[in-house]
């Protein structure tokens, strides 16, 4: 048979779970202000480096609310040479291995995907 749990018990298991939902709240905004960092980046290394039109963010990391564990980076580009795609995308990840980059070209994109992009994205 099971004790019942105390009131000392349930005052730590609670502590616990506030203190452990509070380091998620703060590696989500971590992560959010990180994959801006990365997201500036990537803008200036597509420009200059690959030659691309415009750059933008778009998806969960627009806001900080919708960020979640799994959450990626999701990036549009314009402009950008398709034979030169595979090694942009290598040298973004290499910015900061830790964070996925979806990197998705506006010009080859499924409708529905680009009209989410012209929707609702922010131009780097």
């Amino acid at each position: 048979m099971l004790k019942p749990i105390t009131e000392a018990q349930m005052a730590v298991y609670r502590a616990t779970a506030q203190r452990l939902a509070q380091e998620r709240v703060q590696q989500l905004r971590s992560k959010h202000q990180r994959a801006w960092e990365v997201a500036r980046q990537a803008a200036q290394i597509l420009k200059q480096q690959f030659g691309a039109q415009q750059v933008a963010i778009f998806g969960s990391m627009l806001s900080r609310d919708r960020v979640h564990e799994r959450s990626d980076l999701d990036i549009a580009v314009w402009g950008l040479d398709q034979d030169l795609y595979y090694q942009a995308v290598s040298r973004l990840l290499d910015l900061d291995p830790s964070l996925p980059i979806d990197l998705v070209e506006v010009e080859r994109a499924k409708p529905k995907i680009r009209a989410a992009i012209e929707h609702e994205s922010v131009v780097l």
